[in-house]
This record gives C-alpha cells, structure tokens and sequence, in this order.
C-alpha cells in the first residue's frame, strides 16, 4: 500500500493524472474511496482502471443500502446482486417494481415468476413491499421472494402500508396464504415489521416460529405476541412492541405477560400510538409494579404514548415502587406521558444508574412529564454518560428549560453530544448558546416553540461546527440573521415551519451558499 501511496503522490505532482496510475493503486484507492467518490473519477478519467476500482469496490461491499433509490427493475437488481457478490446486509430494497417478474421457462404447469440470488453470504434483508399493489401482483411477489427465504436468513426486516382499496382484506389474506406456504425462517435470529397488517405479522411470526427459530430481537407493530409458555420467549433479549390500531393494547395484562414470559429482556420498548380520544392511561401503577423485576436487568428501557398518558401515577406512588429499580447499565431512556412524574421520583428510579459503574446513560428523552431543573441540579446529570449521545426534552409548564442545559454543560455533558431535541418556550438563548459552545460533535438539532432568537446561533459554526440537520418551528424571534449564521455550516438538511420573521430573500441567500447540499 505505501508503494501505491507513492505512485498516487507522484501522478499528482508531476501532473500526470488519473491515467498514469497502475491498477494495484487504483485498487489503493478503491479501499479509502465511497461508490460515490469513485464514480466521479471514473466519469473524469477515460482509463479503463477507474472502472475496475468501482468494480472491486463493488465486489467488497458489505452492506447494500437501497432506502434512498427508485424502484429497480429485477435485471438492475441482477447486474447489482452480481457485481456485489460478498455482501452480508441488503436493506431497505423498495420492491414495488419487483413483483413484474421475468416467468421462468420450464413446463407450463410449473410456470412461476422468479427474482435474482441474493449473495451466498446474505443473511440480513430489508424489504418495502408496494403500497399500490393489487392481489394479483401482490401473491406473485410473495410466492417469488420464498427463493430468498429459504432457511438461510437470520435478520428481516419488511415495511408494508397498502392503500385502503375494496379487496384489502384479500390482498392481505393472499400475503398471509404465501408467507404460510412458501416461506421457510428457521435460522431467523431478529424480525422487524413496520406498519405491516396485523395478520401479515402474525403469519410471519408464526411461520418463524414453526420452522423453529430463535429470536433474540422482535419488533412488532400489533401482532398478537405468543403465550408466555412459547418457544418465542427463550433466548429473546430485545422486545419493540407499538400499538396504533391492534387488537393488543399496551395495558396491564401485555405488562404482566411480559413479566412472566421473558425474563431475559435487556431492551424494552413499549409506544403507544393510539389516537387521542382515547383517553384512558394506558397503564396502572399495579402494571408498573409487575416489571420491577425486568426493570433491574434492562439497559434500554422505552415507555411512551405518543397523545395522551402513559401512567397517571403521582411522584409519591412512583417514587415509592420504582426506587432504585433502573439498572446501573442503563444507557437508554426514554419516558413520555407520566405528566405526574416530577424530580424526587426521577432521580430515586435512577439512584442505582447514578452511583453504578455501567458508564451512564447515553440517551435521554423525558417528554410531558412533570420533570424540572431541578432534577439536574439535584444530580440527574451523575446519570448520564459524559458521552452522552442524544438529548430530548420538553419543557414549559413543568419548569423544565435552560436551568437543566447550563447544568448539562457545565457538568460536560454536551461534549459528545450529537442530536439535541427541545420543545417549549422555557428553552431560550442563554441555554441554547450554553449547549452550541461545547457540542462539538452534535449532527442534529431540532426546536419547536422555544424562545430562541438570533442570538442563540451567533457562533453555532464555531462551538457546533459538524451540523448537518437543523429543523425550527414555531420560534418567532429568529431571522435572517441566524440563516447567516447557518451557511457556515455543512448542513445537508433545513425545516423551517412557523418562523415568520424568516424572509424569502433571506433563504435565497443560504440557498446560493448551500443550496446544493440541502435535502
């Protein structure tokens, strides 16, 4: 490789180009390069090397990742599959053109549409199926994609949210009649589905289950999850469960079949998605009481409504069942809807995080809850990480707001800071400025309905210089001046929304500084 370095070093300072260059060096290159980068030198050099770079590059790609590309055709997606022939993870294939399938030759009774190989080492699959499919085009892409799930697999993923159509009932009944038939998932190690129609899930699940897999990582939008005596609980660490319009609810009774079906959970994730009237808690504390046991061993612990309250619990009944129930190595938290949950509780919850040796947690997310300064002043921040990854909270009524930033930063606990989520008007300028000074690392940064102004992102291009993603609404005080400040920055993403003091000139000017980064 340093003879290649050389050889590269020297075709630039004698001027001699890109076509100067042996192979051995554009391999060099191919292995420090993106796909991306190398596409760019071989459309600027017409030797043949630059195309075997890409070609090599292609042959040692690990990961495909195809969530930002149009539909493919089934031979795009051949020529790509080949050229990509030790990849290991296929993700986010959207599949809406697959199902017009080539029709394999053979007799006409055994006619059957057929999809590319996937790399012999692929174990790790994404699929988007089509929205817009009718029954027909629907069964095809079932029956066919079997040929990719046929024992091997051990991750899939799968997204489906099909437009509410007359024969919805049977396009989805004709998927669920395909995965039962067709589909073979006794290596499965990890299933997620995404918006997918309950029975989809289910015959997906059972369909795993059956063939005898051994989950270790499930998430599942409302399917039905098996007895607490099923094979699916024995080695299963990671639980997501969201209900959004499921025949399961996230109530007391899921809480007490978690409890007594899976006693090796380390991440649980419960999100309730269901709309606002209904407006009973979707839990008890007697619920809450019967997790202590799993509490104690989960380093991810996720509890959430989404509109309305999760529990209505009191901070003298939550501190009182949960002290020090949180487990030293918890790394993730994430608590949205206890609108009765204030500082004392908090902090009693997490006293075994606070004084353990598990590192702190690295993710924290504290939404309509009752939780103020307060909580920080008083030690919150000698829970967390001092690599702390993600930090969101709202503010407002509950006092929550620029006391707890100060003390986050002086604490320096914004250093490895990379996404900042804030919402409420108790988030203004001097905590904001306090967090931007010493987040060198933050990527991300959204704000709804704070009291910033201009002056919070004076010097953001100084104290937060690797900013990528910013979104702001609802902020009245900010103008033109901070779209100054922001086309420092290597932004490859800006939201705007409900900034009226933002102007149409003003954004014309970012966009003629960074107009071609944007998404």
């Amino acid at each position: 490789s340093s003879g290649s370095e050389r050889h590269v070093e020297a075709a630039m300072v004698e001027g001699l180009g890109w076509t100067a260059l042996p192979q051995e060096s554009w391999r060099f290159i191919s292995e420090l390069c993106s796909l991306g980068d190398l596409a760019r030198l071989s459309a600027v050099s017409s030797h043949q090397c630059a195309g075997f770079a890409i070609e090599d590059a292609l042959c040692r790609l690990k990961v495909i990742d195809f969530s930002q590309a149009q539909p493919l055709s089934c031979s795009s997606l051949k020529a790509i599959l080949l050229r990509c022939g030790k990849s290991e993870s296929i993700q986010g294939l959207l599949c809406s053109s697959l199902a017009e399938l080539p029709i394999e030759e053979g007799p006409s009774e055994s006619l059957s549409p057929t999809l590319p190989s996937l790399p012999p080492l692929c174990r790790k699959l994404g699929l988007r199926l089509s929205d817009t499919w009718d029954v027909e085009a629907c069964s095809d892409f079932m029956q066919a994609v079997a040929l990719w799930l046929d024992g091997k697999l051990e991750h899939l993923s799968l997204s489906w949210n099909p437009v509410e159509v007359e024969d919805l009932e049977d396009l989805v009944s004709t998927a669920a009649e395909k995965v039962t038939e067709k589909w073979r998932l006794p290596a499965l190690l990890s299933l997620s589905v995404s918006r997918l129609p309950p029975l989809l899930g289910s015959a997906i699940l059972c369909r795993a289950l059956k063939d005898g897999a051994c989950f270790q990582s499930v998430s599942l939008t409302d399917v039905s999850l098996p007895s607490p005596r099923s094979s699916f609980w024995r080695q299963l660490v990671e639980l997501s469960y969201t209900n959004e319009k499921g025949p399961v609810p996230i109530d007391d009774t899921l809480l007490t079949h978690l409890a007594e079906a899976a006693p090796l959970l380390t991440v649980l994730r419960l999100i309730d998605k269901r709309p606002e009237h209904h407006t009973q808690p979707s839990v008890t504390l007697a619920g809450l009481a019967v997790l202590r046991p799993l509490l104690h061993r989960v380093e991810e612990l996720r509890l959430a409504r989404k509109w309305g309250t999760f529990c209505d619990a009191n901070d003298i009944e939550l501190m009182m069942l949960l002290c020090g129930t949180l487990s030293p190595k918890l790394k993730y938290l994430d608590l949205e809807g206890f609108p009765r949950l204030s500082d004392g509780a908090l902090l009693e919850m997490m006293s075994a995080t606070r004084e353990g040796n598990g590192g702190g947690v690295q993710a924290l997310r504290l939404l309509c809850t009752g939780v103020s300064d307060a909580a920080f002043v008083n030690g919150l921040d000698e829970a967390l990480a001092p690599s702390l990854k993600e930090l969101r909270l709202s503010g407002g009524r509950s006092g929550l707001g620029d006391g707890a930033l100060i003390e986050l930063a002086e604490a320096g606990r914004c250093r490895e800071l990379e996404r900042l989520t804030l919402g409420g008007d108790s988030f203004g300028d001097e905590g904001i400025k306090q967090v931007l000074d010493s987040a060198r690392s933050l990527r991300a940064l959204y704000l709804r309905d704070t009291g910033v102004s201009d002056a919070a992102f004076a010097v953001i291009s100084a104290g937060a210089p690797l900013l990528q993603e910013i979104a702001i609404s609802g902020t009245e005080a900010i103008t033109d001046k901070s779209l100054e400040a922001f086309s420092e920055l290597p932004l490859a993403s800006l939201r705007l929304c409900a900034c009226p003091r933002v102007t149409n000139s003003g954004i014309v000017g970012l966009l003629d500084k960074v107009g071609e980064k944007l998404s």
